[in-house]
């Protein structure tokens, strides 16, 4: 049974059997890590990582590589008597850092290969990297293939809330930096339903269920705070 955190969107796309909620015991007690040695690095890597399996349910960075909507495209190859068609997939998820609101990725096509990078976020971990590039599926149906590049973008425009924010900050540094946003992509621009993007950490190899939160969006910050100043001046 998994706990209540990212319920809806868990739910949405039956993440359930990604996700571990059993809490790893450990004897391990918070504080006694300031002032170590770099000869103890690694222990206080093992350290941090017990308290993590205490605190947060693990989730299976796999679900990264759900693939959502197939794409049938047309291409005109070097002459409009060359043709070239072919079926596209792209991630169902993007990943955003905490410092740049674009995930975007870059499909180089070749003849009937393709290859797949991650321009944004920069230096994602292979455990979360690896199933975002597995879910780029490239089929050439005509023979010629393609040569080429394409990208694709998208973005967060939500608002996190302070309650989040306060838990990220305590385990950033626990983490290293490798905290995440995820949510569901918006490639072609079209209007996506906000559900409850996940925070996810990695920590040696494993990736961590942090938090899940509702997105405040620029136009409902605009439209609460329109409704605040008017009830003041009712006050008044």
């Amino acid at each position: 049974m998994t706990t209540k955190i990212g319920q809806s969107l868990i739910e949405k796309h039956g993440l359930e059997p990604y996700i571990n909620s059993e809490r790893v015991e450990s004897n391990c007690r918070e504080g006694g890590l300031e002032g170590l040695f770099g000869v103890e690095s690694l222990a206080k890597t093992d350290v941090i990582n017990q308290r993590l399996l205490k605190k947060y349910p693990t989730i299976n960075p796999k679900f990264l590589g759900t693939k959502g909507k197939i794409q049938f495209k047309q291409e005109v190859y070097k002459d409009e008597d060359n043709l070239s068609t072919y079926w596209l997939s792209t991630p169902l998820f993007a990943v955003y850092s905490l410092d740049d609101p674009l995930c975007r990725i870059c499909n180089m096509l070749k003849m009937s290969n393709h290859y797949v990078q991650i321009d944004s976020p920069k230096n994602l971990p292979s455990i979360i990297s690896r199933p975002l590039i597995d879910a780029i599926d490239y089929k050439p149906r005509s023979p010629i293939g393609l040569w080429g590049t394409e990208y694709f973008k998208s973005e967060f425009k939500g608002l996190i809330p302070d309650k989040t924010k306060e838990k990220i900050r305590k385990e950033i540094d626990n983490f290293d930096n490798n905290i995440y946003i995820v949510s569901e992509a918006d490639w072609e621009k079209e209007p996506v339903e906000r559900i409850d993007p996940l925070i996810i950490g990695i920590k040696k190899d494993t990736c961590f269920l942090i938090d899940s939160f509702n997105t405040t969006s620029i136009e409902d910050l605009v439209v609460n705070s329109a409704n605040r100043s008017k009830t003041l001046r009712r006050i008044k």
